[in-house]
């Protein structure tokens, strides 16, 4: 087995002539090589009628590096004469990356190691039944064979393709969470549990999806201090004429939205046919002719009394409506929140007004167990600590052991770091060692690993006591 970083390589072989290399972890161009020379390792002590198996299926990141590393493995394969075959489950991160960017070569990908290994079994069998041999979900044929060396040009395009396809599905699922929270409860806005997750393109879509349950249709329009512009950039329930027209607009024309960002105060416009914020412009007949009889718009400003974005919402009855200013308030919160951490301390409703760092140490040791205490916050920028240091423990590590991670002083804990605990917990299972963490029974975190679906393996427990029931031996308290 290889490890390095946060990627490494399991190697079976099983009894249908096969061997299985599961790759977990990132693949990147951090941790290309340790990858790529575990597989081909793999590769060359094999040959036919020998099927080599690539399981993507634990890997949490394929970067364009990670395709290079297929590439590569694919024409050592072809060379050998040694099929390959990958796995990858249907709507799984790694098989969104593949059919963006295929790998050279014609290289089959399965579902499961089950259906890949029954293809190489049929492909050498005397006589195959045709209902036996699964159908592979994707064959990448004749695609182009990646560059052997990645230059900015090639990259760019690629990674970045690949980087905002797996930010859009992250935000579709995350709403898809809170959908029906969002229609039935306009406060789910802020809701830690929600914040904690969300960036701003989200926190868009989610206000439009929640004032989808207030008004008929409704728009989001970010504003550009510079061009002095208004541009949509989320909206439900408006025509294809309506958003063309108001794609980007200028705050000086006779509009709704753009009053209400020239002025800062919200705009009712109880009746669109007879109101003179539209005298003389041809907005009028637009709004009319997508069904809005009314048009009521509120500016939405950050904690600096900032104007971010104008929220309209239109209705096809004429005067006023309920839930509007509610909606608006928790709006304008939402947007101001997202925009810095959100702390998960026992006051979930502050805001952290300043960066935080992360505490990440070894509290503890002895010959059966590691004590790692974290504090702070835990996000993209300190996750990294936790990975190298889980790394050098179990690198060192010789006898059984079980390794405690004490959460109990953590403040912060981001979607990056929620994914660093759960892969520093598959590690350690991964090396036989047991892990287990440490935080309080009502401790926002546990929203976090929730929302992250995060395995239920995860061994999470209250108290360092039960740990001593269970092992004859806990950790020091921190």
């Amino acid at each position: 087995m290889g490890d390095a970083g946060n990627a490494w390589v399991t190697v079976t072989r099983t009894d249908r002539a096969g061997v299985v290399c599961t790759v977990h972890g990132d693949v990147d161009q951090d941790t290309r090589a340790v990858v790529t020379r575990e597989l081909l390792a793999a590769v060359t002590a094999s040959s036919p009628p020998d099927v080599v198996v690539i399981d993507l299926s634990a890997v949490a990141f394929l970067a364009a590096a990670g395709l290079h590393v297929l590439g590569e493995v694919a024409a050592v394969c072809s060379e050998r004469r040694v099929p390959v075959r990958l796995v990858s489950a249907p709507g799984a991160c790694t098989t969104r990356v593949l059919q963006l960017c295929p790998p050279g070569g014609d290289v089959p990908v399965f579902g499961s190691v089950a259906d890949a290994l029954a293809l190489g079994q049929a492909a050498h069998a005397p006589q195959p039944s045709a209902s036996a041999v699964p159908e592979p979900l994707h064959r990448f044929v004749g695609a182009p064979a990646l560059p052997a060396v990645a230059g900015p040009a090639w990259r760019s395009r690629p990674e970045q393709a690949i980087i905002d396809a797996e930010m859009r599905a992250s935000r579709r699922a995350i709403l898809a969470l809170f959908r029906r929270r969002l229609r039935t409860d306009v406060a789910t806005l802020v809701a830690p549990d929600f914040l904690v997750l969300a960036d701003e393109p989200l926190v868009f879509s989610a206000i439009t999806t929640a004032a989808f349950g207030v008004a008929d249709a409704c728009d989001v329009q970010t504003y550009d201090p510079v061009t002095r512009s208004l541009q949509v950039v989320a909206q439900r329930g408006l025509p294809r004429a309506f958003v063309e027209h108001v794609a980007t607009l200028d705050v000086t024309a006779g509009s709704a939205a753009g009053v209400a960002a020239r002025t800062g105060e919200p705009v009712l416009v109880d009746g669109v046919a007879a109101s003179r914020v539209f005298d003389g412009q041809p907005t009028r007949e637009v709004l009319l002719a997508a069904g809005s009889r009314a048009v009521h718009s509120y500016p939405l400003h950050d904690d600096h009394r900032r104007l971010r974005a104008v929220l309209s919402l239109h209705y096809h009855s004429a005067g006023r409506h309920p839930g509007q200013e509610l909606l608006a308030w928790y709006a304008e919160q939402a947007l101001s929140r997202v925009a810095l951490p959100f702390t998960l301390a026992a006051d979930a409703g502050q805001l952290m007004t300043e960066s935080m760092s992360a505490g990440i140490a070894v509290a503890a040791s002895d010959a059966s167990t590691t004590t790692i205490t974290v504090s702070g916050s835990l996000d993209a920028s300190t996750a990294p600590e936790l990975t190298d240091l889980i790394h050098q423990t179990l690198n060192r590590l010789t006898t059984p052991h079980a390794v405690h991670m004490d959460l109990r002083q953590l403040q912060h804990l981001a979607a990056a770091g929620g994914r660093a605990l759960i892969q520093a917990a598959e590690r350690c299972h991964a090396h036989g060692v047991d892990c287990y963490l440490i935080m309080g029974a009502d401790d926002p975190a546990r929203t976090v690993l929730t929302r992250l679906q995060a395995p239920s393996s995860l061994r999470i427990v209250e108290d360092v006591h039960l740990l001593r029931g269970q092992q004859g031996q806990g950790p020091a308290a921190p």
